[in-house]
């Protein structure tokens, strides 16, 4: 084997997500690519970078690089809080996070529980995908009807957040990011018709608690983090919908601690990881070891293989719904950990008691099968049945 050298063109990144880290992890894990990309593979040290103020979240200018002005997928990446940093970021998600508080999600929480025994009523006994049934509508579902968005416009946004989500790639081509200039277009429009109906007649949405708010979001902002909001937020929960699924079929033990442990669902997110890695920049000089990260220089912290470093978590590769460790970073850390976590822990405790208890007994027709990324656990498809 040749010298390490991080490479997003390379397939086994993509097929293999967690063993590529790993590599790095157990060999160079503060690794420099020949292309000038810094890889952090170790829990200690991606934990170090997410609580790094000299690491900035705006990457906005490797899209100006790549997209023509005026462009809707650029337009939407200039105006989330996905790209941005400081008191900037802080503005944006301030707004946002009224949705996610405990109270909210509170009286919520009926609202989900009886969308996940809905969906697992109408599973048919004799075989289903639990990607397209069950683990995709649910979280789709919940985030569509915080934001106002009515159930009849979920295939839309099902295909336009997945031409989105593809646009994350690193070595995403010229035609994903035509698709996501027309699915950040299409569901741009679909939210503002939406956003007017809510201003003429308010109601409890997240669209309308927010348009009523006073606060300094411009419309654009307004709309491009609800695009954000609802493309981001189901994907990972059907992620971890999906391998949970396939990793407590044989575990009905485990499965029971489910209701009873807070821990369980974190625990998932940290055996699943459902974002794999996440980039930054060094907006100063930044010393990690007898290296020094420099000025401008991109950063990849690898989500994956730290939620597996054995440093921090003992056993890392054994599932265990009763792990006390805590402080896995799958919903990253600090100012920018995932906005949608609480909903998150929420849809999945929900939605795999709502599966189990309609179904105790599953087989697999075939493993999950999954979308080949880099940089989010995606999943295609899942065809299981009851056990007869």
């Amino acid at each position: 084997m040749g010298a390490l050298d991080f490479d997003f063109r390379d397939p086994e990144l993509h097929v293999d997500p967690l063993a590529y880290q790993r590599r790095f992890a157990e060999a160079e894990p503060v690794h420099r690519s020949s292309q000038g990309l810094w890889v952090l593979t170790r829990y200690a040290d991606v934990l170090a970078m997410l609580r790094d103020e000299r690491v900035s979240t705006d990457r906005r200018s490797l899209y100006r690089n790549k997209l023509e002005p005026g462009r809707p997928y650029l337009t939407h990446v200039e105006h989330n809080l996905f790209y941005r940093s400081a008191d900037d970021h802080r503005r944006l998600r301030a707004p946002l996070s009224r949705a996610f508080t405990p109270r909210a999600l509170a009286s919520f929480e009926a609202e989900v529980a009886a969308r996940a025994r809905s969906l697992a009523a109408g599973l048919d006994e004799g075989g289903f995908d639990l990607v397209a049934d069950f683990a995709k509508p649910l979280p789709l579902g919940a985030i569509a009807t915080l934001l106002g968005v009515p159930d009849s416009e979920l295939d839309n946004l099902a295909a336009w957040s997945m031409a989105l989500i593809a646009a994350l790639e690193p070595a995403a081509s010229r035609e994903v990011f035509v698709a996501a200039d027309d699915a950040a277009a299409g569901m741009k429009a679909l939210l503002a018709d939406l956003l007017d109906l809510r201003r003429a007649e308010p109601g409890h949405d997240l669209l309308s608690v927010v348009a009523s708010s006073g606060l300094p979001l411009t419309d654009d902002e307004l709309l491009h983090n609800a695009i954000f909001l609802l493309s981001a937020g189901h994907d990972t929960t059907t992620a971890v919908l999906t391998g949970a699924a396939a990793l407590l079929i044989d575990e009905r033990e485990q499965r029971g601690l489910l209701a009873e442990s807070p821990q369980a669902v974190d625990e998932l997110v940290r055996f699943i990881s459902p974002a794999l890695m996440i980039s930054r920049v060094a907006s100063a000089p930044i010393e990690i070891g007898d290296n020094v990260i420099e000025t401008g220089a991109p950063i990849l912290l690898g989500l994956a293989a730290a939620n597996r470093d054995p440093e921090a978590f003992p056993d890392p590769d054994r599932l265990d719904l009763a792990r006390s460790q805590t402080g896995h970073l799958g919903f990253g850390f600090g100012p920018h950990v995932c906005l949608g976590a609480p909903l998150a822990r929420m849809q999945i405790r929900l939605g795999l008691v709502a599966l189990f208890d309609r179904f105790p007994e599953l087989t697999a027709a075939a493993p999950p099968q999954r979308e080949p990324s880099a940089v989010l656990t995606s999943y295609r498809s899942y065809p299981l049945a009851a056990r007869g």
